[in-house]
């Protein structure tokens, strides 16, 4: 008896709600709905647990089931997957399941400087703002500014720049309105 691997795309996200499942391919946005319901249900947290590195083995008999099978060849077809021959002699596929990253807040990444790893990334935090009728201090002749990177002092409408405490390189730049 054949058995095969069940390997998902390291780019493939699988969610799992109670009795629905959800694949989606984060590459070509192809996606596969599905009840996680039977022997589907068994399969989908094998893949699902990161010991089993995104891969579950399966015997022809298992392939022979309706749902699985059916699942197995949309999961084929998106390129979520792939089923690979298991022949004893070539190593097993493998994949890292991907971790879905939100958008952070700067208040993550003030934290993660204040515990000294990857201080880099708020060196590379920069605003941008726009006063429109006259500025946050009241002067009704300043139009707009824009904190940008620099290498040189730069002079706007004969305005001139200021260089900003704590952030080398920058520069802000103050526009008159016309």
């Amino acid at each position: 008896m054949k058995k095969y691997w069940l390997v998902l795309s390291p780019n493939t996200f699988m969610w799992l709600k109670g009795e629905e499942g959800l694949l989606y391919h984060a590459v070509s946005h192809a996606q596969v709905s599905f009840k996680n319901v039977g022997a589907l249900r068994l399969l989908t947290e094998w893949i699902n647990d990161i010991d089993n590195l995104y891969r579950v083995e399966l015997t022809e008999e298992t392939l022979r089931q309706p749902e699985v099978n059916e699942w197995i060849r949309q999961v084929v077809d998106k390129e979520c997957g792939k089923l690979v021959e298991n022949d004893d002699v070539n190593n097993c596929p493998v994949s890292l399941k991907p971790v879905l990253k939100l958008q952070d807040g700067v208040q993550y990444y003030e934290w993660l400087h204040r515990q000294g790893t990857d201080g880099s990334v708020i060196q590379n935090l920069h605003n941008i703002v726009f006063y429109l009728n006259g500025s946050a201090s009241g002067d009704e002749w300043l139009h707009r500014q824009l904190i940008y990177p620099s290498a040189t002092e730069t002079v706007a409408d004969g305005c001139g720049s200021c260089i900003l405490p704590g952030m080398p390189g920058s520069r802000r730049i103050f526009w008159k309105s016309r």
